[in-house]
């Protein structure tokens, strides 16, 4: 019994002390680290997911900003454009009020003057012989009074063009250049769309050159006396006025980010770092989209930044307003306050955990402390001990199994003791057996002593039947020898039987002599024979009584 409990015990240590690095902690500690490493875990998991949330929906929110302040420009944009078109039809009003007071327009032909003209769609230049148009006593071509005095109650460009040999010319402009002289002799050549509609007495409003000077133009036909298209009546005012640029450049997005205005073709005309202007959005990466987007939300990088904005396409203008806040502005202060709440979150969840786990472990570890008490009194023997655990789970799988396997283990033991006992009489029989096998061994012993014995009497007796033999092998011998002497006696009698008579005689007396001789020699061989199957009996006798001894021995 207590072999077969340290032979359990010792297959039991060989397969509990598989476990590798782990093998020498605790379960109750495994447990807590293993349950404290999924908490950390999750509240990882949880924070890094609540921080892109977090940041998904402030950039969101930063994005609706942005689109917002966007649209207050657009809005703002489209009053402006409304009053610029209205500061155009009236400053056109007051135009075309000063000439009519002045007269009827007359075309004199005796009256011409040279202009350079420029093709404001090719840049062309050819010089072109003008008539002079007259207004009342007062000439338009050429002439700046009536657009000066227009000009004097208005902050707008005021103009006058003149039809001429298929080219609409500009003849009068309130606008000077910087060496003091008047911009005349641009023209609109008889392709284009302003020439088509003045020429067809229609009033036209237009878009012309680009960058800065961006001027957005209102031309209003006009008849000579004789009902003809003399040419039309124009206001120019520019696009991006000082009041536009400030207000562009202040606009931000509650104080972050900024904003600007690119030209259709990308270049940046307004911005409130001066690094940015005159360069192409194309040459900011990410920048074409500004370029393809009409309305809606653009993205770029620029010095290692990244940027979200919104920009729209004021296409009357052929201008993109644009505005736009770094990431990092966007994002600024957010990460603080996602990481402080998601630290305040964690240790609050860390210190609920660790007592909810402190609270499972003592009930998981009375569980198994009971078990581990079972397993003890098992070891000791106590195969009457059990454990009871009501709860349905796994471990209580487990104690029914256990205990299943104590019951079985106590029958296995009583069936190996009672195994035992039987072997114990087996011994015991055993042992009687080997007592009689020891008595008969000694009886046999005796039997071969007494074999011995006659083996040796038989040894004697079979030395004097071999000296008996020994004997008449010698006589044998004499015989052969005295039948040689014979044999050459006959072959000399022949030989000398034709020369005497005499020698005949004696030698067939002789050979009578010999004859019986022989004859006695026979008869001494089969006594010798006869004496040889004696020997033979005896032998086959005591073969047979030293067969008869060892049978006795063996059994």
């Amino acid at each position: 019994m207590p072999f077969l409990m340290s032979m359990l015990n010792r297959d039991a240590n060989q397969h509990l002390t598989v476990g590798g690095n782990m093998a020498g902690i605790g379960f109750g500690k495994k447990l807590y680290i293993s349950s404290v490493g999924i908490i950390l875990m999750t509240i990882f998991i949880v924070a890094g997911v609540n921080f892109y949330q977090t940041k998904k929906s402030f950039l969101a929110k930063g994005m609706t900003g942005i689109q917002s302040v966007s649209e207050v420009l657009e809005n703002t944009i489209d009053i402006q454009y409304g009053l610029q078109k209205s500061k155009l039809d009236s400053d056109l009003g007051m135009l075309i009020t000063e000439a009519e007071s002045s007269g009827n327009l007359i075309l004199m032909e005796d009256r011409t003057v040279d202009i350079q003209g420029v093709d404001i769609d090719t840049g062309a230049t050819t010089k072109i012989t003008m008539p002079k148009l007259l207004a009342g006593l007062k000439f338009l071509t050429a002439d700046y009074e009536i657009v000066d005095k227009v000009a004097a109650m208005s902050d707008s460009e005021i103009m006058f063009f003149q039809l001429r040999d298929n080219r609409l010319v500009k003849v009068s402009t309130s606008l000077k250049t910087s060496d003091d002289k008047r911009a005349i002799g641009a023209y609109f050549n008889s392709g284009t769309s302003p020439f088509k509609a003045v020429a067809g007495g229609e009033k036209h409003l237009l878009l012309t050159g680009s960058g800065h000077d961006k001027t957005l133009q209102v031309l209003s036909s006009c008849k000579d006396v004789d009902g003809s298209v003399a040419g039309a009546f124009g206001i120019g005012r520019k696009v991006l006025t000082d009041n536009l640029k400030i207000l562009v450049e202040k606009a931000t997005v509650n104080g972050k980010g900024y904003a600007f205005i690119s030209d259709g073709d990308g270049k940046i005309l307004v911005h409130p770092d001066p690094a940015y202007r005159g360069i192409s959005v194309s040459d900011i990466s990410g920048g074409d989209a500004v370029l393809k987007t009409e309305k809606g939300f653009v993205s770029y990088n620029r010095d290692g930044r990244s940027y979200y904005g919104y920009t729209t396409y004021f296409k009357p203008w052929d201008l993109h307003f644009t505005v736009a806040v770094s990431e990092a502005e966007l994002m600024a202060g957010i990460n603080e306050q996602i990481l402080k709440s998601a630290g305040t979150g964690g240790v609050i969840a860390l210190v609920m955990g660790l007592a909810v786990i402190a609270f499972m472990n003592r009930q998981l570890m009375t569980s198994m402390n009971g078990m581990a008490t079972m397993a003890k009194e098992v070891a000791r023997g106590n195969f009457n001990h059990s454990f009871d655990y009501k709860a349905k789970d796994a471990i209580r799988d487990t104690v029914t199994a256990m205990n299943d396997m104590v019951t079985e283990l106590a029958q296995m033991i009583g069936g190996l003791n009672s195994g035992v006992d039987t072997l114990s009489e087996a011994s015991g029989e055993l042992n009687r057996i080997s007592d009689l096998m020891k008595e008969g061994a000694a009886t046999s012993v005796e039997k071969v002593n007494n074999v011995a014995s006659a083996a040796e009497e038989m040894s004697v007796n079979m030395d004097s039947v071999a000296a008996a033999m020994e004997e008449a092998s010698t006589n044998v011998e004499t015989v052969s020898d005295g039948t040689g002497r014979m044999r050459e006696g006959l072959e000399a009698v022949v030989k000398d039987s034709v020369r005497t008579r005499d020698i005949t005689g004696r030698a067939v007396e002789q050979a009578r002599a010999t004859s019986a001789r022989v004859e006695q020699l026979g008869r001494a061989a089969e006594e010798i024979n006869k004496v040889t199957d004696t020997i033979t009996s005896i032998s086959s006798q005591t073969n047979l009584l030293a067969l008869n001894a060892t049978i006795e021995a063996a059994r």
